[in-house]
């Protein structure tokens, strides 16, 4: 395999391993995120007996971009719809001797932020109703929320060693390139202009392996995302800024690597080649005879 054969095999791989760790930490988040949305189906419920509290206290609520949607249910419709989902047998004149209180439902956005801000919905409802009047579903989301926890520090950890992965690959493979690289160069006579078209090259492909599989990586996920393609990625842009910044960031640490080590190895290429010498001792000589002790 010639040279421009192996470069673009290390960048088609480089590539594939970026669209591959999108891919893998897309099935995380959405998985997070199916954990998130059934974790808002279960709502906020809020029971006001005096009625003058409604207004301001819906007021308040709904100002707070976390919440999706506040419902509020006077007693008399609340207690009609009790009757009628459990089927009771309570006539409207029975339903009529009884005062409920109003009732206020609240769903939060499926986000993270949403999550975090749920302890700030219940503060203001606790700033106007007593603790026995308000129902936050406090066991199911502790559990829930135990989950998303756990799931969160797995994906931290799944992202450092996949960029460490993906360091070791890019630099052992890019670096086997340019060593190939220098020892066919050492097989000629290195003159100044092989000097700047060895710099040449090496400035080239650090740029190619650096924005290629970065800009090959990301189209391969925004594009089918924005037109929709369901069946590649979904309808929503789950994966995180951050993640590309980490991605851009192993490569950068990766080239910085190659380059130290590329200048290393051809500073030795030019000014060191004469630098290991082996010496072989002379065989010892064997004295001649004199011609004296012959007599």
């Amino acid at each position: 395999m010639n040279m421009t054969a192996r470069f673009y095999a290390i960048l088609i791989g480089i590539t594939l391993l970026l669209t591959g760790w999108n891919f893998a930490h897309y099935q995380l988040e959405q998985i997070e995120q199916t954990q998130l949305t059934d974790l808002v189906s279960y709502p906020i419920y809020a029971y006001v007996s005096d009625t003058t509290k409604v207004s301001p206290l819906l007021k308040e609520l709904k100002a707070l971009p976390e919440i999706a949607k506040v419902k509020h249910d006077t007693g008399s419709a609340a207690g009609l719809e009790l009757v009628q989902s459990y089927n009771l047998p309570v006539s409207d004149e029975m339903l009529s001797d009884f005062r409920f209180p109003d009732v206020i439902t609240i769903h939060l956005q499926p986000t993270n932020a949403a999550r975090l801000a749920k302890p700030m919905v219940t503060d203001i409802l606790r700033r106007n109703l007593s603790e026995i009047d308000i129902d936050a579903q406090s066991t199911v989301w502790t559990k829930t929320e135990q989950q998303l926890k756990a799931m969160h520090r797995g994906k931290i950890i799944f992202t450092v060693l996949i960029a460490v992965l993906l360091l070791l690959v890019f630099v052992y493979s890019r670096l086997s390139l340019e060593l190939r690289i220098l020892v066919l160069q050492k097989r000629k006579l290195v003159s100044v202009v092989d000097i700047l078209r060895y710099k040449n090259k090496l400035t080239s492909h650090s740029l190619a392996l650096f924005f290629s599989p970065l800009l090959v990586s990301a189209a391969l996920y925004f594009i089918p995302v924005y037109y929709g393609w369901i069946l590649l990625w979904g309808k929503n842009f789950l994966l995180p800024w951050w993640l590309f910044a980490t991605q851009a960031g192993v490569l950068l640490l990766g080239t910085v690597m190659i380059t130290i080590a590329s200048h290393l190895m051809d500073h030795d290429n030019r000014y060191h080649r004469d630098e290991i010498q082996v010496e072989f001792a002379p065989e010892p000589k064997v004295p001649e005879p004199d011609p004296e002790d012959s007599l």
